[in-house]
Formats: C-alpha cells, structure tokens, sequence
C-alpha cells in the first residue's frame, strides 16, 4: 500500500515543522511525564531480573517484573500492581512499557534507576504507548544510553477518557500521535514529532515504533500508512528514505538489528533496498520476511521469531529464513542456555540461537507428558514444560541442558530466562 503523493506532503510538512514546545499536564502531551508514582522499586539483594510467564487464556493473571537474589530467592521488583508488557535495561535504569493505574492516573512507561535498595519509580507516559490494536510485538520505545525515545497514541474522540486505550486516525476525532523523548535526567519530556488527526480516513501517520542509531543522533520511525521517517541527528531534519528504491509494506512491522532498520519493500527497480543504516541512511538490499513477534536477540546479530505459524531466523547480514513451521504466534517459546525451546499440538523442538539450526529431535516423549501448554525457565537452569500427564491431570516435567527428563516435580514458579544486572 503505498501513500500518496498529497499525504506524503502533508506529513513532511508536519515532521519538518520542528520540535513542538512541551506542554503541560493538561493536556495530556508531557506527563504526570517525569513525575514520580507512589510505588516504589526495591533492588535490594537483586542479581538479575526477569518476569513470570502467563498464558493470558481464559485467565486474568498478569506479567509481572520480578528480581532473583544470589541465593535463588525470586520476588516482586515493584512494590504495586502493575502489568509488564516488555523491559530494556540501559547503564543506570531499568525502562518498561506498563499498565499501572494509580488513584484513577494511568501510567504506561516507567525508569527505574539502578540502585542497590529501594528507589521512586519515574512515570515518563501517562497515555498509550503507540496503539494498541497495532500491538504485535513492537516494543513502542527505543534506548540510547540513558536517553528513552518512545511513540505515543491518545484518543481524541469527545467520549474518550485520558485512560482510554483505543486510538484510531478515522475522521471526526481520531488520535494525536507523537514521538517524545526523555533524557535520562529530567523531570519532564520532550515532544519531537507531532501529528494532529486528518479530516480524511487513514490519512494520518500513527507512530508505532521508534529505531535509534548506536553511533550518533540519527534515528528512524515507523508509522502507519505513512511508512518509514528519519531525523538527521547533525542536521536536524525530518525525511523521507528515497521513494525510488526503498518502499515500507504496511502490512509487516520493521525491525532493528544493531545499527540497521529491516523492513520488507520492493524498489522501483525491483530489488529490495530494504536495510537502512542508521549511521548514514544509505540503503542496502535484503531478503524475506521478518518476523512479527521476536522471541530472541543474539549477540552475533540474529533474531528469532514467529510471522503467522512459522519461526523466522534472520541473520546477521539481514536476510531471513523459516526454520521452524507450524507452530503457533500464541505460544510462548522459552530459553535454555544456547537454545530456543518451541511447542506446538504434539511437538516439542529447539532451535540453536546462535546458528538458527534446528534440532531433528523430538523431545515431548522425554518430559512423559501427553501435551505441553507452557513453557518457562526454571530455577536451576532447567526448562520447565507445563501440560497434561498420561494420567489427564496438569502435570510438570524439568528437562536439563541436554534435554533430558531431570525431575516430574517442582516448586519455583514459571518465568523468563533471566538478565543478570552486571551491578
């Protein structure tokens, strides 16, 4: 779907008009942003952080941020309600996309500083972080050092609440959508690209996501209908990646990979100039689809994750290939050391992270279960498969690094592997 020229014009307009003024809480564009929440974190004895894993069918429980103390001891990080949509940690914070309500405030991104003891926990967002019908796995917000990027979408419709959670770029309200930034220091943040509803219906780029550079200042964004914009960092301009060569597919979310914006396009020319690099924006091609949902980030370059029923690898060059087919977006996949644990109907397989090879054994005979409806890690470094037993009754086996039954018991709860502090 491509845009058209007169919306293409309307929306540069809007992104060259410069970095709007931060307005006050009122309306809703700079916070309660910056403004502490009554619950406090406690990272006292903490060793690394993780979250429990829920399967969210037919059940009201949520995602949690938990700690692990250097004697195996898991509990909660926060010391309020709240549900954990997805976490980054830079040098000093702890940055997470939430859903805390507070005496009737909403808050949806969160900094907790690294410290080792109890600290305020910053609210930076109190409207929605991009839309949440465009929910996939799009993390909404970016990191560079200390400084947070993050995309925002609030319902501008009359019977819409501040707390409302639907936002949509019809006519006859619609949504304001805005990238904002926080430096990692003060008590508010900064809008750096706004846009007011259209009076014509889809017309208006809604930021879903934000990719900021590792080098310099540049970054990139990507919205709906309106594709893919950069901001010069050394200039200080808005544009547009050359329409000749590179074409953004509304229908399949970008994604980063180290200084690399990937995104699924054809050119004018045919060949896929779909690989922007964040350094410079100049243009490279590459191959297939990328994944939806992303399961796992390796160091050498490669990500894992689901479009559809298949699980993508894309490597580090770029390029992507299915490795795994049939299997579910709505199962979550676990990690054990080196591998990436999958299930679906009657299987169970792994994936080698590092070289996205995937193991030819079957491994559900080894957990003596009939079938799998979770899986986790567990205290130990073990995968904890949930499901039913031979008997038809919910049973629990541990497999070990080998994948090898360990134990039909256990008592820790199921949660993500977990991110060591580096204190």
């Amino acid at each position: 779907m491509k845009t058209s020229i007169k919306v293409t014009g309307i929306i540069f307009l809007v992104l060259t008009a410069g970095c709007a003024k931060v307005k006050d809480d009122k309306d809703g564009v700079s916070v309660g942003n910056g403004a502490y929440l009554q619950m406090q974190a406690d990272l006292t004895d903490a060793q690394s952080i993780t979250s429990n894993v829920v399967t969210k069918v037919g059940g009201t429980e949520t995602k949690s941020l938990l700690k692990i103390s250097p004697d195996g001891k898991i509990s909660a990080l926060l010391k309020g309600e709240h549900d954990l949509l997805s976490y980054k940690i830079t040098a000093h914070y702890i940055v997470a996309r939430v859903k805390i309500m507070e005496e009737g405030q909403r808050c949806s991104l969160i900094a907790i500083p690294k410290v080792k003891g109890s600290t305020k926990v910053r609210c930076l967002n109190r409207t929605n972080i991009h839309c949440q019908r465009l929910v996939t796995s799009n993390d909404g917000f970016d990191v560079r050092g200390d400084e947070v990027y993050f995309a925002v979408n609030q319902s501008a419709k009359p019977k819409a609440t501040a707390n409302s959670e639907y936002c949509d770029n019809e006519s006859n309200g619609g949504t304001a959508s805005e990238l904002r930034h926080w430096d990692g220091k003060s008590e508010s943040v900064q809008t750096v690209f706004h846009s007011d509803p259209t009076p014509v219906r889809d017309a208006q780029p809604l930021v879903r996501d934000v990719f900021t550079s590792v080098t310099n200042e540049n970054l990139c964004i990507e919205t709906t209908n309106g594709g893919i914009f950069c901001f010069d960092g050394k200039d200080k301009k808005w544009f547009k990646p050359d329409a000749t060569k590179f074409e953004w597919r509304y229908y399949s979310k970008a994604l980063k990979q180290g200084n690399m914006v990937l995104a699924s396009g054809t050119g004018g020319d045919g060949v896929s100039y779909s690989k922007i690099n964040l350094e410079d924006f100049s243009l490279s091609p590459r191959q297939g689809a990328l994944p939806e949902h992303i399961h796992f980030r390796r160091d050498n370059g490669r990500i894992v994750g689901a479009y559809n029923k298949d699980i993508y690898c894309v490597e580090p060059n770029g390029d992507s290939q299915i490795v795994l087919k049939n299997i579910s977006n709505e199962t979550q996949p676990a990690r054990l050391d080196k591998w990436g644990w999958y299930f679906g109907g009657s299987t169970l397989k792994r994936i080698e992270l590092d070289s996205c090879k995937l193991d030819a054994k079957e491994y559900l005979p080894e957990t003596k279960l009939f079938s799998v409806s979770l899986l986790s890690w567990s205290l130990g470094d073990f995968l904890r498969v949930d499901g039913i037993g031979a008997a038809g009754m919910p049973a629990t086996s541990l497999l070990n690094g080998d994948g090898r039954l360990f134990s039909n018991e256990t008592k820790s709860i199921p949660i993500e592997h977990p991110i060591d502090l580096a204190w």
